[in-house]
């Protein structure tokens, strides 16, 4: 059978963001910040650098910066997040459900798919409506 469930509008077409969040990472360490002033920042610890793949990095980065705000509880259910990333691979994993490239190392193509479904499953926990974006690094000011 099919199961009901409401969804509002509002999470299934085109909006203005409420929230933009900036991100971005090295081998050394990753972070963010929100456009309301929220900002973070992990090293990576010289045991574990070179272990994952940039790409893999940032886009750990542009999902932690809204779990953040979805923890401090600054995002409410109805609202449009926009995480900007400075790297094209990373945007668009935001938006891939398929993980299964035949050059990949299956440890981090693991990952990637393990922190995009939790991503995923977060925001439609919390009627949260999520974009990503590419922006040149160059006009990156979180390194």
């Amino acid at each position: 059978g099919f199961r009901v469930v409401d969804v509002s509008l509002n999470l299934l077409a085109y909006r203005k963001p409420t929230h933009v969040y900036y991100s971005d990472s090295c081998p050394f360490g990753l972070g963010g910040y929100s456009t309301a002033g929220h900002a973070w920042r992990f090293q990576i610890p010289s045991d574990l650098r070179f272990r994952a793949s940039n790409n893999l990095l940032e886009h750990i980065a542009a999902i932690i910066t809204p779990w953040i705000d979805i923890i401090r509880t600054d995002i409410q259910a109805g609202d449009c997040c926009l995480s900007m990333t400075d790297s094209s691979t990373s945007e668009g994993w935001a938006r891939k459900t398929n993980f299964s490239e035949l050059t990949d190392d299956p440890i981090q193509a693991t990952v990637r798919l393990e922190v995009a479904r939790s991503h995923a499953t977060r925001m439609i926990e919390n009627g949260i409506k999520d974009y990503s974006q590419w922006f040149p690094g160059n006009e990156n000011i979180v390194a």
